[in-house]
């Protein structure tokens, strides 16, 4: 089986997400669910201004599977060397 390679984007550009990212109106709205564990979803709570830029600093992932952590993150590291 091959090896998965991850890139990180590194642009100058980025920036953390604030919280002018985020419809905090829109959370506030929604109802908490508690079954069968509380959780709410909030349709569009990323801003679509914020959308591309927040999704530009994910690593790319070129196949579909799960992946342990610990290996993505040095993966990562090795290939912004």
């Amino acid at each position: 089986m091959t090896q998965p390679h991850f890139v990180v984007n590194r642009r100058k550009e980025s920036r953390l997400a604030t919280l002018e990212d985020f419809d905090l109106q829109a959370l506030r709205g929604q109802p908490l669910s508690r079954e069968p564990f509380e959780f709410v979803v909030v349709p569009e709570f990323v801003r679509r201004e914020a959308l591309a830029r927040i999704n530009a600093d994910y690593p790319k992932i070129p196949q579909r599977g799960s992946f342990p952590v610990p290996r993505c993150l040095w993966t990562s590291l090795r290939q912004d060397a």
